[in-house]
């Protein structure tokens, strides 16, 4: 490759010859241009040669590509096969639950808009029946009954206070105190708001019950089994219903606010219990079979006899609404004024001093309106007063010394008249 074009001519004779022309600077030009020219020379040569690695290179991509392609094709087929292979094995009934599981896998891949079962308990009841899938119906009714039966404790211990240690209630009523402070009544109002405007599970399990009762106007698939769709909402919604119930008097026999809220995470402990259920079962506590039932359930899209979304927000709404105004009428209605009366008070006791015989007998309490602000103030029941001060006999409490006093004033100011050193007796 490396030819000079210079080689045949004789230098010596061609240099004196410009030197004596005076071109000797043409000479250097000359010179220089040569050595660029094998300079690119030179480089040309290594691109060359850099082209040639290049082509090898590409030379040996090439030939990979084409074994991983035939790879790939193997493996198609090897997986073509494997297909096929297990589409004979679902026949094979000892086979089943590995194909359903199979299925499960490629419908999680799927997203769309359809709508499926609810991940609790109470799916199961829509679905299996009791002869076909004994296991799954009858684990569906325990958790139903531990729900209702944990909720009616708790209903049960408030109506008969009999049944509850639960002494501390002051009044003739022995479900709702005699009053509250006037934060508690409104800490009691707030909860029922949140309660129903963002729904908790006890809520949520009334509202799904209503959306997916079964529509008798329409036709279900062939598989779907109506009476058990209608078992499961009726069971669902006696569940949310009584949880609510029990909501009301936890709420509204609450006397601080903070009971108001740990009355709340109790009754949402209970409600959760049917999605607890249907998550043990996800994570396989109770055997592999009712675990691969539970995943294809997970994707188990509803029957179109169940309600379409149109209706459910309707339905939804009237549940919201309905729920509170009953909740907030009866808690104004049947707790709230009959408090602001005193008619959960204790109307009238007896008193017995030792000592102090002209100041024992029946005192009354004062029919006033009150909004948990003052507690109850009790005169003497004959009206006697005293013959040197002709005062009345009260008894009151001091919220300031938080005690019951004994005196005789013309005003019915419990901490006043301790400070006046009118006070005849006080509770210890």
């Amino acid at each position: 490759m490396n030819v000079n074009p210079l080689s045949d001519v004789d230098t010596e004779s061609e240099t004196d010859d410009v030197m004596n022309t005076g071109s000797r600077a043409a000479y250097k030009k000359l010179k220089k241009r040569l050595d660029e020219v094998e300079e690119s020379e030179k480089r040309l040569m290594d691109f060359v040669t850099m082209l040639d690695d290049k082509t090898r290179h590409l030379a040996k991509l090439r030939k990979r590509i084409t074994e991983i392609e035939h790879s790939e094709k193997k493996i198609m087929d090897f997986v073509m096969m494997l297909d096929d292979r297990t589409s004979h094995l679902v026949q094979d009934d000892d086979h089943a639950t590995a194909a359903k599981v199979n299925s499960v896998n490629s419908l999680e891949q799927e997203e769309d808009d359809t709508e499926y079962y609810p991940d609790d308990s109470y799916s199961f009841l829509a679905l299996h029946g009791p002869i076909e899938s004994p296991r799954l119906f009858w684990y569906a009714i325990v958790v139903f009954l531990f729900q209702m039966s944990l909720q009616t404790a708790v209903v049960m211990s408030i109506v008969f206070p009999r049944w509850s240690s639960n002494e501390i209630i002051d009044g003739s009523s022995g479900v709702f105190a005699g009053d509250v402070e006037a934060i508690v009544k409104i800490v009691q109002i707030l909860s029922i708001i949140v309660h129903v405007i963002f729904p908790d599970y006890s809520m949520d399990d009334l509202i799904t019950a209503v959306n997916l009762f079964p529509d008798t106007n329409k036709k279900c698939q062939e598989d779907v089994n109506l009476n058990l769709l209608v078992l499961s909402s009726v069971l669902r919604f006696l569940q949310g219903l009584f949880a609510n119930i029990a909501t009301f008097y936890l709420v509204f026999t609450s006397l601080t606010a903070k009971e108001v809220i740990l009355n709340f995470a109790a009754m949402n402990l209970i409600s959760v219990v049917d999605n607890a259920g249907f998550a043990a079962v996800i994570k396989g506590y109770f055997g592999e079979e009712i675990r691969n039932e539970a995943l294809i359930l997970r994707k188990k899209r509803l029957p179109d006899c169940i309600v379409d979304r149109k209706q459910r927000s309707r339905r939804t709404l009237i549940v919201i609404l309905s729920t509170f105004i009953l909740m907030t009428v009866a808690g104004i209605v049947f707790v709230f004024v009959p408090q602001s009366y005193g008619r959960f008070l204790t109307k009238t006791f007896r008193l017995q001093i030792g000592g102090n015989e002209q100041y024992n007998g029946c005192y009354i309490a004062e029919e006033v309106w009150r909004f948990g602000t003052d507690r109850p103030i009790y005169n003497h029941l004959y009206g006697e007063k005293s013959v040197s001060t002709h005062h009345q006999v009260r008894f009151a409490y001091c919220k300031i010394d938080r005690i019951w006093y004994l005196f005789e004033a013309e005003h019915a100011d419990a901490c006043r008249a301790m400070a006046e050193n009118n006070v005849i007796a006080h509770s210890s």
